[in-house]
């Protein structure tokens, strides 16, 4: 009788013959296969009982005796853990949120005994969440069987994304016949969740106090900076922070305060600062410039800068500079408070900054008007001139000269000049001033005669004698003259007149120039008159054009007259009544005598024969 689950029954087969008394024999069976069942039971157990009849055919059974042969077993699971991606969202081949993932659970009898009532844990790590169900086949799982199992859908969460992946860990377990649990090995999958990560920022910049309302950023306006931060990625970002770096000369930087806790993707926070200052350097540099830039951290610390993002808030600024200058006769050589010849001037020049910005390389070009010159060197402070400061520029002193005098002033126009902080050249109004030379003029005229030709050497101007005047013109005023001439009259009965010819070119004051004339020569009218006369005034003309003339000067050239006659008497018969040729008294008888004359002296004299009335006999 074999003991159950052993089976089939074996054949015993015993010796044929009686069997005495005390005796024995040895039956054996047939071969017993052992099956899987008696592995499964742990051994083949069976009890034999003997029987054996006796002569009167009696049956005699014996003792049951049995025997329990061990079928030695070994139990193993094995499991291997996959995951597939069976709904992707996006069609991206990644799993993402929402995305699903299904785990299948390939579990294996390493064993030599049957397993039944095969389960799985499968132990989601954390973040992961909520646990799947799986399912596994009913029935039996035979030594070197396999069978599948299988999850439920797993919906992938942002807590995985920011994980970076989902991983869980499952163990199989199956029961023994006798009701033992075997355990598989823990087989994992850890699905990865592949990320992105991304910040944008978007600054801008609010003038938040406009101390002169007039819409633009001057000094000590404020500035106040926005800061939008958006995560563009698919990882949850914390700690989120934003750099400020203003450019200089801007400063100092302000304090930026973002609220706490995760950004998600998707998901945008403002960041404010604190206020600006607008300083003169701002004004100066024209803008307020400065860039930021955002930072958040991942769930695994590292750090996501965002692009950095600027602002450039203009400051407008105006330019302006502003000249005043003054003239100042520093050196005054004959102490008359005017300016002259050899005496000094200096000028000053208050340049004032007009403008909002700040200026610098401040500098005075002055032109001297001419015929003033050579140009003066004007030396400015060095250094910057803030809005609505102002510096003094003085020139080298200026030293007036006879052409400053001619003119009638020294006149001269300066323009400022200064430099933005970017360069740029700012030109003031031109400022100029006139300073007066004042003038005097004058001329005086020294006439002078002298005979040039005499005819008999007598040293006297006589008839035919030459005479040539000469003129000494001085100018006795201040400022130079030209175009000098001398007009001489002579007094009748001199004449004709002489021409005057003067050197060309200018006559400075203090100097002289001689102008002569033509020989005048002496007539007859002239001796008569005892002299010749005549009178000369000199003319000359200022730079202006205006006419100067000299005091009148007059010379008188005696001719010296010598007074006398010579009488010599003849007589002749004009009438001869006979015809003798004697003079003879005969009533009626005229007799005319001739009593010819000569003039000695220079005077006139009677002709005999004549009435006194009958004219002047001449000089020989």
């Amino acid at each position: 009788m074999a003991v159950a689950p052993a089976g089939p029954a074996v054949t015993v087969t015993c010796p044929s013959g009686n069997l005495a008394p005390g005796a024995s024999v040895t039956c054996t069976s047939s071969p017993y296969a052992v099956t899987q069942a008696d592995v499964d039971a742990g051994s083949v157990a069976n009890t034999a009982t003997a029987h054996g009849l006796t002569p009167g055919g009696s049956d005699v059974p014996s003792n049951p005796s049995g025997t329990t042969t061990p079928t030695p077993s070994s139990t193993g699971l094995t499991l291997v853990k996959s995951a597939a991606l069976t709904t992707d969202a996006n069609n991206d081949g990644k799993a993402g949120v929402a995305d699903e993932i299904t785990f299948s659970f390939l579990v294996k009898n390493t064993g030599t005994v049957t397993l039944h009532n095969i389960t799985l844990a499968d132990q989601l790590v954390a973040p992961a969440g909520p646990a799947v169900t799986v399912t596994c086949p009913t029935g039996d799982l035979a030594p070197g069987a396999s069978l599948t199992c299988t999850s439920s859908a797993y919906t992938v969460t942002q807590a995985d994304v920011d994980a970076g992946s989902v991983a869980n860990t499952a163990t199989a377990h199956g029961l023994t016949p006798g009701g033992t649990d075997v355990p598989s090995n823990p087989s994992g999958t850890t699905t990865p969740t592949p990320t992105t990560t991304g910040l944008s920022l978007v600054k801008s910049a609010a003038l938040t106090t406009d101390t002169n309302g007039d819409g633009k950023a001057g000094v000590a306006d404020e500035i106040t900076f926005s800061f939008l931060v958006k995560n563009t990625g698919t990882v949850t970002l914390h700690n989120v922070t934003v750099a400020d770096q203003l450019v200089a000369p801007a400063g100092p930087a302000v304090t930026v305060t973002c609220p706490t806790g995760d950004l998600a993707p998707g998901a945008s926070l403002t960041c404010t600062s604190s206020a600006y200052t607008v300083t003169q350097a701002d004004v100066d540099a024209g803008s307020v410039a400065n860039t930021a830039t955002a930072h958040g951290l991942t769930p695994g610390g590292t750090d996501v800068p965002s692009n950095p993002s600027q602002t450039t808030t203009p400051t407008p600024s105006s330019t302006g500079l502003t000249l005043v200058k003054s003239a100042a006769l520093t050196t005054d050589t004959n102490g008359d408070g005017k300016a002259g010849v050899g005496d000094e001037i200096t000028f000053s020049f208050v340049v004032k900054n007009t403008g909002t910005i700040t200026l610098h390389n401040i500098s005075v070009a002055d032109q001297l008007g001419a015929p003033a010159g050579p140009a003066v060197t004007v030396t400015c402070p060095a250094g910057d001139v803030a809005p609505s400061a102002s510096v003094t520029c003085t020139s080298s002193a200026y030293v007036v000269t006879q052409a400053d005098v001619d003119a009638g002033s020294v006149a001269n126009t300066a323009t400022a000049h200064g430099l933005t902080p970017g360069g740029t050249d700012v030109p003031s109004n031109p400022s100029g001033t006139t300073t007066p030379t004042p003038t005097n003029t004058g001329l005086s005229l020294v006439k002078s005669a002298s005979i040039s030709t005499d005819s008999n050497g007598d040293g006297k101007a006589g008839v035919a004698d030459e005479i040539t005047f000469s003129f000494l013109v001085k100018n006795t005023g201040t400022v130079t003259l030209h175009d000098v001439t001398v007009a001489d009259q002579l007094v009748a009965p001199a004449g004709p007149a002489v021409t005057v010819t003067c050197p060309s070119g200018n006559l400075a004051p203090g100097a002289s120039v001689t102008c002569t004339s033509s020989p005048y020569a002496v007539t007859q009218a002239d001796v008569d008159a005892g002299s010749v006369a005549n009178i000369a005034i000199a003319h000359g003309l200022t730079p202006g054009g205006t006419d100067v003339p000299s005091n009148q000067s007059q010379t008188t050239t005696p001719t010296p007259t010598g007074t006398g006659l010579s009488l010599v008497k003849s007589a002749s018969i004009s009438t001869d009544t006979n015809g003798d040729g004697k003079a003879g008294v005969v009533r009626g008888e005229e007799h005319r005598h001739r009593h010819p004359a000569r003039r000695d002296g220079g005077g006139p004299a009677g002709r005999p024969g004549r009435s006194c009335g009958d004219g002047d006999l001449p000089h020989r």
